[in-house]
């Protein structure tokens, strides 16, 4: 049985603010450590660890281990979103 446009927004906005926002990727010192290292390249390490240390979100060191532990399932959660939109999307 297809699904009605309403189930599949509710469908969407299940993924967005319960799985995605819940993710440790989306997590407050996750996105404060990912604004220092984009503010500042990748080119300025010696910067971004001592801003991270004085801000105190993860170092750089456990944002690679983040990133290692959690990338595939944030790439799933963002490959089933695309994958709901499209839906939302289509003619008919």
């Amino acid at each position: 049985m297809k699904k009605t446009r309403n189930e599949i927004e509710a469908e969407l906005s299940h993924l967005d603010a319960a799985e995605i926002a819940a993710h440790p990727r989306a997590s407050e010192p996750v996105k404060a450590a990912h604004a220092i290292i984009e503010e500042h390249g990748e080119e300025n390490k010696e910067i971004i660890q001592q801003r991270l240390a004085e801000q105190n979100p993860p170092s750089l060191d456990e944002m690679g281990r983040l990133t290692a532990k959690h990338a595939p399932s944030w790439w799933k959660l963002h490959r089933a979103r695309k994958k709901v939109i499209a839906k939302i999307e289509r003619p008919g």
